[in-house]
């Protein structure tokens, strides 16, 4: 079961989106396709901490196994292939919100570098 304590020292941005998350309603398919349109946009970076909650969450919230893929996600030369309507819905609203501020930091970093040019 989901130690909200451990998981705030091992990973406090999972903790973090996981509370503010708490109460948001099931995303729609319209609301899933923006989604993963938006996904497409992550940097490098944003892709890792992604994967990172896909399998904090498979293995806090759903005690999977480390020795499997998350969800039937697939590697492929490219990175991973996934379902979005094989993650449990608390999931999807979870990844919703951390792309749409890490999208958000992206915007103002941006800004910020055409800024100072």
């Amino acid at each position: 079961m989901f130690n909200q304590q451990d998981s705030n020292t091992m990973f406090p941005l999972f903790s973090t989106i996981f509370q503010e998350t708490e109460n948001d309603n099931e995303l729609s398919v319209s609301e899933c396709s923006d989604l993963c349109e938006k996904i497409k946009n992550l940097d490098k970076e944003g892709n890792e901490i992604l994967l990172a909650i896909i399998r904090h969450y498979q293995l806090e919230i759903e005690d999977g196994s480390f020795n499997e893929m998350p969800f039937q996600c697939k590697q492929n030369k490219s990175g991973y292939k996934m379902n979005m309507s094989k993650f449990p819905s608390r999931l999807v609203n979870i990844i919703n919100h951390f792309v749409t501020l890490h999208l958000n930091k992206l915007h103002e970093e941006k800004q910020r570098n055409n800024f100072f040019q």
